[in-house]
């Protein structure tokens, strides 16, 4: 049979359908229905007729197609796989633009784990790009838990749509999920829908949480905690948008929460927000677990901060940059994590005093014990200087470029007598670090008023690398 034409033709079929109405919609799945049905007919060309009829809709017919893969009936069971397998290879290929499809090329033959990561670098994109590959994978992806990861994405995404652009992306949002019955475009569609729809789409919404926290407590394959907990989110932005946000927030969070991580996914969700008073709220209800983890600390911290309370705020930021530290044997390891917190504090939370602490913390500090890395390698670990290089930047953002020269100095003097140390520029060139190094010098001069100085400084910094 000609499959590939037919093929070609039901996937521009998907194309129309995803603005055809409601009705015609409900029409066509009735007509999918019928021919599946009729996969199974006593007559063989009442059978071919009917095979032919679904490769000619594509797409439209992959999701029912794939619902009776275990049909009782051997004739269905054995033309629905068929077919299935053949639509497979092209539902993210055909019709999708040439660079998303390079992304995703391979897809359906990589494992569960890599397909999820998949899904997350592709939600890293939207809004600008990826609605159309990931609302593809919430309908066609086999697995259902990956799928309904796919719908999570871009429901998230909503939330970074500018407000005056938010109607026509869930315009969009809702025709990507047409003409499927899967959990997770019912999902996209209710959310959609809340434009028109308001509290009649919130309380459907509340229907369908209800359902996947009955699903995931069931131990089911096709659902978990994650996704039960970002489904509150959401609905929580959902009752925000239509203007009928109350306490909800406050009553997702002040419970006892299952972990560490589950606690920071809520901090980082509620500082988009700046729900300052519901991260104190969560706090309370959860002192251990904030007590124990640098991050929630500090997200403490912050929120006391917003909320006028300094005192309390500072004694949470120095709480939080106690933990660990000197005592901890494992110093490479608390080095790093110093290292990123301090990243996320100066360049996702804006919070530079308590980030340069920290970047200093983890360069000042020394072993306790001998590093089993250094004793196996024969050679020190360089790792407390990748804290430098940050620490400087942050410090000429905030134009005390003096202190910022003076940081990277301690890298070149050190590295002047270690040679291995100059070798291993933790990823960047030991040029280049000079010469960011007399950059800086020369910006203090310039600032001094010492013309010749400056001039000095920048030659040096051009000799030690000229690009």
């Amino acid at each position: 049979r000609a499959a590939r034409p037919l093929l070609i033709g039901g996937l521009l079929c998907l194309a129309t359908l995803q603005a055809v109405p409601t009705v015609q919609a409900d029409t066509l799945q009735e007509r999918v229905d019928q021919l599946i049905l009729q996969l199974g007919a006593d007559n063989y060309r009442d059978r071919e007729a009917a095979e032919a009829e679904l490769q000619a809709l594509g797409l439209v017919a992959f999701e029912p197609l794939q619902a009776v893969r275990n049909h009782p009936d051997i004739e269905v069971r054995l033309r629905a796989r068929a077919m299935v397998s053949q639509l497979r290879k092209f539902f993210l290929t055909d019709g999708i633009d040439s660079v998303m499809s390079r992304f995703v090329e391979g897809y359906e033959n990589f494992t569960e784990d890599r397909r999820e990561t998949i899904i997350q670098f592709l939600g890293n994109l939207l809004p600008q790009q990826g609605l159309e590959v990931l609302s593809r994978i919430s309908r066609f992806e086999d697995s259902p838990r990956l799928a309904k990861r796919a719908a999570l994405e871009i429901l998230e995404a909503t939330v970074r749509v500018d407000p005056e652009d938010r109607p026509a992306w869930l315009a969009r949002v809702s025709e990507a999920a047409a003409i499927s019955r899967r959990d997770a475009t019912v999902w996209l569609r209710t959310f959609a829908a809340l434009q028109e729809e308001g509290t009649t789409s919130a309380a459907r919404w509340q229907e369908l949480l209800d359902a996947e926290t009955q699903l995931q407590a069931g131990v089911s394959d096709d659902s978990d905690a994650e996704t039960v907990h970002r489904l509150r989110r959401l609905q929580s932005d959902l009752l925000d948008a239509i203007g009928a946000e109350d306490n909800r927030r406050r009553e997702l969070v002040a419970v006892e929460l299952e972990s560490e991580e589950v606690a920071r996914e809520w901090l980082l969700w509620l500082q988009e927000r700046d729900s300052w008073e519901e991260i104190r709220d969560m706090q309370q209800a959860n002192a251990a677990l904030f007590a124990g983890d640098r991050l929630l600390q500090y997200g403490y911290a912050e929120a006391q901060q917003a909320l006028g309370n300094q005192a309390a705020s500072q004694a949470a930021a120095d709480l939080a940059f106690a933990l660990g530290g000197p005592a901890d044997d494992d110093v490479t390891r608390n080095e790093r994590d110093r290292i990123e917190i301090a990243r996320f504090l100066d360049e996702t939370r804006g919070q530079f005093a308590w980030a340069e602490r920290e970047y200093r913390a983890a360069f000042s500090e020394s072993p306790t014990a001998p590093n089993p890395l250094e004793e196996a390698l024969g050679e020190p670990s360089y790792e407390r200087y990748a804290a430098l290089f940050p620490l400087s930047e942050l410090l000429h953002d905030q134009q005390r470029v003096l202190e910022a020269a003076e940081v990277l100095q301690q890298y070149v003097d050190d590295a002047t007598s270690q040679r291995a140390l100059r070798n291993n520029a933790l990823g960047r060139e030991y040029g280049s670090i000079v010469s960011r190094m007399q950059f800086f010098y020369a910006e203090h001069h310039r600032a001094q008023g010492d013309q010749q100085r400056q001039r000095e400084a920048l030659e040096e910094g051009f000799l030690a690398d000229p690009t």
